[in-house]
């Protein structure tokens, strides 16, 4: 059976094996699973759409299609905002959208939107109220939502939302093989395989490092020399693999 199309009792077929969900990411009160037909459907509190069914309010129980989101192969969320990473590069985004971090506007999305502006996108994640993504040739990084801390990156921390993706200044591109992000509560990580470790935003907890000032850091900083294996973030901590 080829990939995405049905092998019974509702799973689809991913890379020759038969499954229900190729990837799943949780929020604060609403989840969500990347079938493989790269659909997505969600379940849990849906106040500010960030179920994607098309309605805002209540609880959804069972798992519910996400209208207009299609051609996924990744999924991030945090606090109530959800973003698809597609087969294309684009980058699809709903739920939460107070702080503009499911793009192009404020205001809360009950389905998927694009955010315009990118499309060679290969990895994604999403902070408490703000998200990024890494383009996949150059390792650019390229952030909206919230910046109160800095935590868009671009050495303008203000009060305004920042609704397009703005360059992350900082992160030096090269061409790599493989991107790594982590975005936490006012804060984001970022490594590739062959660069180094950088961060930026909030540190009023030292989440980016135990020896640093307390003080946000407006853009990207060097954090590692060598790359990390992998890096995840918390609320106000964060965590890398050498």
């Amino acid at each position: 059976v080829a990939d995405g199309l049905a092998c019974g009792n509702g799973n689809g077929c991913h890379q020759g094996v038969c499954k229900w969900a190729v990837d799943i990411a949780a929020g604060a009160h609403h989840s969500c699973a990347l079938r493989p037909d790269g659909k997505v459907q969600c379940w849990g509190r849906n106040l500010v759409g960030q179920v994607g069914n098309g309605s805002f309010g209540g609880t959804v129980l069972a798992p519910a299609a996400v209208v207009d989101a299609s051609n996924g192969i990744a999924l991030s969320a945090n606090g109530h905002t959800t973003c698809l990473l597609q087969k294309s590069g684009t980058v699809q985004c709903w739920g939460a959208g107070d702080s503009c971090q499911t793009g192009g506007s404020v205001g809360d999305q009950a389905k998927a939107v694009t955010v315009a502006g990118l499309g060679n996108v290969g990895v994604i994640a999403v902070g408490a109220s703000h998200a990024c993504a890494m383009d996949k040739t150059t390792s650019e990084v390229r952030c909206w939502g919230s910046n109160t801390k800095g935590e868009v990156g671009d050495n303008k921390p203000g009060a305004q939302a920042v609704c397009a993706p703005s360059l992350a200044l900082g992160v030096k591109p090269t061409t790599v093989k493989v991107g790594r992000l982590a975005l936490g509560s006012g804060f984001g990580l970022a490594s590739h395989d062959i660069g180094y470790g950088y961060f930026w935003g909030r540190n009023d907890s030292k989440q980016l490092t135990g020896q640093w000032p307390q003080s946000a850091i407006a853009q990207p900083a060097v954090l590692s020399m060598t790359p990390w294996l992998w890096v995840t973030a918390g609320g106000a901590f964060a965590c890398a693999l050498g």
